[in-house]
Formats: C-alpha cells, sequence, structure tokens
C-alpha cells in the first residue's frame, strides 16, 4: 500500500499517521516508488517541507 502525503500551505508540516490496519512501518519512497531511506515506526513524526509530496510504502504485519 503507498501513502502519499502533499504540504499545499507554504508551511512546514508534520503528519501522525493513525490507522486500523496491523501496520509495522513505514518506508520512506521516492515518486517512483523505490525505497529511499530507513523505515519509520508508525508512531513517528513525519515531516513534509512546504509545497513538497512525501511517498511512503506501508507494510503491514502478517
Amino acid at each position: 500500500m503507498i501513502l502519499r502525503l502533499y504540504e499545499s500551505k507554504k508551511a512546514d508540516t508534520y503528519f501522525h499517521i493513525r490507522s486500523d490496519l496491523p501496520v509495522e512501518t513505514l518506508i520512506p519512497c521516492d515518486l517512483l516508488e523505490t525505497p529511499v531511506g530507513r523505515a519509520a515506526a508508525l508512531k513517528a513524526e513525519l515531516h513534509v517541507r512546504p509545497f513538497e509530496v512525501s511517498t511512503y510504502r506501508i507494510k503491514l504485519r502478517e
């Protein structure tokens, strides 16, 4: 599953993701959905700069 975050108000923004799904980790990806960084826990703050699109691959527990 892919999650895209977009900041549209020209401000540094922090997202807190909540889900009823059994999410294990969020893996940062580029726009082509290729992993580009270290996995983050579901409770992590996700920082998005002004007008940035951030993409995360959601890994679910099995």
